[in-house]
């Protein structure tokens, strides 16, 4: 006897252009030129990690949340981590 059996996944990663890794890093370039390592040991595991479904979103947006709480960062990258925060959560809640 012979299985035949095969599993089709019925999740759907969540995409969008904007904020899909690889292709467009959300870590401010500037933080690693300073050598500021603190901040990027923050956001790269979850950006990493991210398995694309909306769990995988939801610990790049704690991640940028706690960036946010640190205020480690000069005012300009804080202002991208907000627009960050709120591009992903809009882009969780879309799909």
């Amino acid at each position: 006897m012979v299985c035949t059996w095969s599993y089709t996944p019925s999740i759907t990663p969540v995409t969008h252009p904007q904020v899909d890794p690889p292709r467009n890093p959300t870590t401010p370039r500037d933080s690693y030129e300073r050598r500021e390592l603190g901040p990027l040991a923050v956001l790269l595991p979850a950006y990493t990690a991210n398995n694309g479904l909306t769990d995988g979103w939801a610990e790049v947006v704690q991640a940028l949340r706690s960036l946010r709480g640190s205020r480690s960062l000069p005012a300009d990258e804080l202002r991208q981590i907000d627009q960050l925060t709120v591009l992903v959560e809009k882009m969780m809640h879309s799909s």
